[in-house]
């Protein structure tokens, strides 16, 4: 079976660290980092929900048009920042995924690059990836969606120990994702 992942409150933290909760746990949870874990698929069958415009379905391998979804209740307001923040990351020049985007606009991808820190390092050592042993390197991380504007799958890429996720998963996804489409037109 699955993982479970864990999205950390105060109580949560009150009987399992025994210290109260802080405004800078919620800005870490928010961000995806502190206590908060998850698996590669929680996080594809979260951006099935933005893919859905607050939809989601049971993750699934095999098509399946029978498969129900069940609305998710996030504002519709939030819901279109969220979904232009995600296409910018990919598809403007400052995007962190830019260099991942797609070239033909009916196959425009939006995601977000992630690099979960495996060691914290100081300011003056900070080096290179390919300078820092392997065993110390962030773990690189790029979730997304695609077709922007009509989403026939939601991805999650995580390679441990990878460095960034612009630059390490984001160009996995981009490949995994041509040649899904690549197969539905075919």
């Amino acid at each position: 079976g699955e993982k479970s992942g864990l999205m950390p409150s105060s109580s949560w933290k009150l009987k399992n660290v025994h210290d109260q909760w802080y405004t800078g746990d919620s800005l870490s949870v928010c961000i995806g980092q502190g206590y908060l874990t998850t698996t590669p698929l929680q996080i594809a069958a979260m951006y099935m929900v933005f893919a859905n415009h607050g939809t989601y379905f049971q993750p699934h391998i095999i098509k399946n048009d029978d498969i129900k979804g069940v609305k998710v209740d996030i504002n519709d307001k939030n819901m279109k920042v969220i979904r232009k923040a995600l296409w910018q990351v990919v598809n403007t020049r400052r995007g962190t995924a830019h260099k991942s985007r797609m070239t033909t606009e009916q196959w425009e991808m939006a995601g977000k690059t992630g690099t979960a820190q495996v060691v914290k390092q100081h300011l003056e050592t900070l080096k290179k990836v390919a300078d820092t042993p392997r065993r110390f390197r962030d773990h690189a991380w790029f979730a997304a969606f695609a077709p922007f504007t009509n989403p026939e799958i939601a991805i999650a890429v995580l390679i441990e120990h990878g460095g960034h996720g612009g630059s390490t998963a984001a160009p996995i996804a981009r490949q995994a994702v041509e040649f899904y489409l690549n197969k539905l037109e075919s």
